[in-house]
């Protein structure tokens, strides 16, 4: 497991959940996520090995594929719901550097990591708490480390009205939890990592989608 690895297929990562008991709804968007999700990129920002921390996890796959990729990260997954966190639990089972947590990420601690991984989960917040929680985490990352943060961006209006749909049928059947929809500009989250003292870039991530979902890559400047 020392090995680095640069790539992992989706089928390899959609194996370790062949056995999980799950319904049909979840094993559907667990297979549909592992393939249309694009992994590889936010992998290709992750450090090679570190405290990795994946808020807001959901089924364990980002965080079972880092896992697969490098045996010297140290994974560590937090979600809300008991269900999906059930789910990642069993199917990382004989995988020795990931582990899930059934916590609100926005109340868990940050302490100590090299890199926070944040996918299609901030904008199921209000703005001030959205930036409340920015701040915490740039604080709390160790120098040098990576903020990653993958959501719809605002600024591109047709594709947003898409993933705005997507969302809004998601959080009304109950299939996810939450409580409204705060999508952002990503030029105002640049804007406020930047000013904590990080660099950052950011790029699209939309693939073969018709949904907005942009990439945000902040690293910390060391002191």
């Amino acid at each position: 497991m020392g090995e680095m690895r640069h790539h992992v297929p989706a089928a390899d990562v959609v194996k370790f959940y062949d056995r999980v008991p799950c319904g049909l709804l979840d094993r559907f968007i667990i297979r549909m996520r592992a393939h249309l999700s694009s992994y590889e990129i936010i992998a290709a920002y992750v450090p090679f090995s570190g405290l990795i921390l994946d808020a807001g996890s959901g089924f364990g796959i980002l965080s079972i594929y880092l896992a697969l990729l490098s045996g010297k990260r140290d994974i560590r997954g937090v979600d809300i719901s008991k269900r999906r966190i059930r789910i990642a639990r069993a199917a990382s089972r004989n995988i020795p550097n990931v582990s899930f947590e059934q916590s609100s990420f926005l109340e868990y601690g940050f302490e100590g990591y090299d890199c926070i991984v944040l996918m299609d989960v901030l904008h199921y917040f209000p703005d001030p708490v959205q930036d409340r929680f920015l701040k915490k985490w740039c604080r709390r990352i160790n120098p040098g480390g990576t903020i990653l943060i993958r959501d719809s961006n605002r600024e591109h209006k047709v594709r947003q009205f898409f993933t705005w749909l997507h969302e809004l049928v998601m959080t009304k059947s109950g299939f996810t939890k939450g409580g409204g929809l705060y999508f952002r500009r990503f030029g105002e989250l640049k804007n406020i990592v930047e000013s904590l003292g990080f660099h950052v870039s950011v790029m699209p991530m939309w693939g073969v989608t018709p949904f907005a979902d942009t990439l945000m890559v902040a690293k910390k400047k060391r002191i």
